[in-house]
C-alpha cells in the first residue's frame, strides 16, 4: 500500500509561490508606503520629545528646525547641530522654529501641517508643556 504525501520541494515551491503573491498585493495595495509615511512622522515625534527633555536636563535652550524636505536640531546658544534628518515620504507644509526652554515651555508652539502623496498629517505642539501629538 502507497501512502502519498508532499515532497519538502512541494512544501518550499508552494511557501514561496504564496508568499511571491502577497508581497505583490502588498506593494500594490499601498500599505507599505502608509506604514512608511506614519514611521516617518512617529521620529519626527520622537525626535521632537527628544529635543524638549534634553532641554531639561542639560539647563541649554534646544531647537529644531522643520523645513518642507528636512528638520535640524540644534542647540540655541551656539547652534551646535544635534540631529538633522531628511524626509523621504512626508513634505512639511510651512516652515517652523520650536524653541524649547530648561522650564519646559516652547517658543513657536504651534501645530505642523504635513502631507504626502495622498494623505495629510499634523502635529500639535502645545505652547506650555510642550506635550506633543499627531493626527
Amino acid at each position: 500500500m502507497k501512502k502519498r504525501a508532499f515532497t519538502l520541494i512541494e512544501l518550499i515551491v508552494t511557501l514561496a509561490i504564496i508568499s511571491l503573491i502577497s508581497s505583490v498585493i502588498l506593494i500594490k495595495s499601498g500599505l507599505i508606503p502608509k506604514l512608511q509615511e506614519r514611521k516617518e512622522i512617529e521620529n519626527l515625534q520622537a525626535d521632537i520629545n527628544y529635543c524638549r527633555e534634553k532641554s531639561l536636563v542639560t539647563g541649554y535652550k534646544y531647537k529644531i528646525n522643520i523645513d518642507s524636505n528636512n528638520y535640524a536640531i540644534k542647540r540655541a546658544d551656539d547652534n551646535e547641530m544635534v540631529k538633522e534628518v531628511y524626509f523621504k515620504y512626508i513634505k512639511a507644509n510651512t516652515k517652523n522654529t520650536f524653541v524649547f526652554r530648561p522650564t519646559g515651555s516652547v517658543e513657536g508652539a504651534s501645530t505642523i501641517y504635513f502631507s504626502s502623496s495622498n494623505k495629510k498629517y499634523s502635529i500639535i505642539v502645545s505652547p506650555i508643556a510642550g506635550r506633543i501629538r499627531y493626527e
